[in-house]
């Protein structure tokens, strides 16, 4: 019986390290990426302190890096994550907030679950993507202007595949 006991006590432990392991390297690749955008954000636009990190793909892919510039205004910049270049670069008070995106759109679209509202970058315009279940069980992308909070495009999944 004490076999058994310490057996199962061994294997516990070996999942307990293989699975610290795995979490490890799935986690490393953003935290690489995170660091390069913060350096190059720092070197390349206004940002005196990069605090957040965000990774959006559309077509291509880009690197969101929010901090503080000079004068200890909060401003995003958004980068090409290929080449590192700045694509935009404003202060957060010159656009809409999450919390405005989320209030704005709200009774409009039946949000029944909000999953994630993130900045975003597509057809070289800054914007935040809102992913949200509605009442109808769909799970939507909508992606809204960070500018002027109007409505850019959204794409529906549902059992019977997707719309636009």
């Amino acid at each position: 019986m004490k076999k058994w006991i310490n057996l199962g006590l061994g294997l516990f432990v070996l999942a307990g390290i293989a699975i610290s392991i795995l979490l490890y390297f799935s986690i490393q690749p953003y935290k690489d990426k995170e660091e390069l955008a913060f350096s190059a954000a720092l070197e390349k636009s206004s940002l005196k302190t990069a605090e957040e990190f965000d990774w959006f793909r559309y077509k291509e892919e880009y690197f969101i890096v929010t901090g503080k510039n000079q004068a200890g205004e909060e401003t995003i910049v958004w980068m090409d994550a290929e080449n590192l270049t700045v694509v935009a670069e404003y202060q957060a008070s010159e656009g809409i907030s999450k919390e405005e995106v989320l209030q704005s759109f709200q009774d409009e679209w039946d949000i029944s679950e909000v999953i994630d509202i993130k900045l975003g970058y597509a057809d070289k315009r800054p914007l935040w993507e809102l992913t949200f279940i509605d009442k109808n069980n769909r799970y939507t992308f909508l992606q809204v202007s960070f500018l002027t909070g109007d409505w850019i495009r959204y794409y529906q999944y549902s059992q019977g595949g997707v719309s636009s």
